[in-house]
């Protein structure tokens, strides 16, 4: 009888091959991400400090004892708009 090329052995070196260059990658890739990460949570942290409140001063938006609090004032609660964009 005749040889048969036995397709499931190349199959399975392909594949290690693959799993080979994939980790490879990831060796490169993941520090990379670990550094990107870190620089991210500490620019947050820089970002974040606590600051002293100022006492509030009325405007033009303070009408009959409703008081409209800017950033940084006594009173102000922070929400979307005063975060960094």
């Amino acid at each position: 009888m005749g040889d048969k090329f036995n397709f499931g052995v190349l199959r399975d070196m392909l594949n290690n091959l693959k799993l080979i260059s994939m980790k490879k990658t990831l060796k490169k890739i993941v520090p990379a991400i670990v550094f990107i990460a870190l620089a991210l949570v500490s620019a947050q942290a820089q970002t974040t400090k606590k600051m002293t409140p100022k006492n509030h001063t009325c405007s033009k938006q303070c009408t009959k004892g409703n008081h409209i609090y800017k950033h940084g004032e006594k009173g102000h609660v922070c929400n979307a708009a005063c975060k960094p964009k």
